[in-house]
C-alpha cells in the first residue's frame, strides 16, 4: 500500500459511487490521506482521467469535481502505483520437463499473462 494525499472533493465523489478507494488515514478540508493498494490506485486514476476529460456542458455541470479530478491525476502521476502482489508461479507443463514459470500477479485475477493458465489449476 502507498499513502498519498489527494483532493478530498474528488475522493469523496469517487467513493460515494461505491468505487474502490483504499483506506482513509486522515480527512482534511482540502486533502485526504489515503492508503491505496494497486487496484484502488488504478481505479482512482482511471476515474480521475475520465473527469479530467470532460468539456462543454459536462464540465460546467461538474466543474468542482472535474477540477479536483485534474489535481488528483497530477498527484497520482507524482508517484508510481503500488506493485502488484505475486500470487505464485505458473506451473503449466509444456512437456519434456519444461514449465511456463512466469510470475502470476493479483491484478490478473490469478491468470498467467504469458500462457493464460489459472494459477490454482493445472493445465491439461
Amino acid at each position: 500500500m502507498t499513502t498519498i494525499s489527494i483532493p478530498t472533493v474528488f475522493y469523496n465523489d469517487h467513493v460515494a459511487r461505491d468505487l474502490p478507494g483504499g483506506k482513509v488515514v486522515r480527512v482534511g478540508r482540502v486533502y485526504s490521506e489515503v492508503d491505496l493498494d494497486r487496484a484502488s490506485w488504478l481505479d482512482l486514476a482511471s476515474d480521475a482521467a475520465l473527469y479530467d476529460g470532460f468539456v462543454g456542458d459536462d464540465y460546467r455541470e461538474n466543474r468542482r469535481v472535474c477540477d479536483s479530478a485534474t489535481r488528483t491525476l497530477a498527484r497520482l502521476k507524482m508517484f508510481d502505483p503500488p506493485a502488484a502482489a505475486i500470487l505464485g508461479v505458473c506451473q503449466r507443463s509444456y512437456g519434456h520437463g519444461q514449465v511456463c514459470g512466469e510470475d502470476v500477479y493479483d491484478d490478473t485475477d490469478g491468470i498467467c499473462a504469458h500462457c493464460g493458465t489459472p494459477i490454482n489449476q493445472e493445465a491439461r
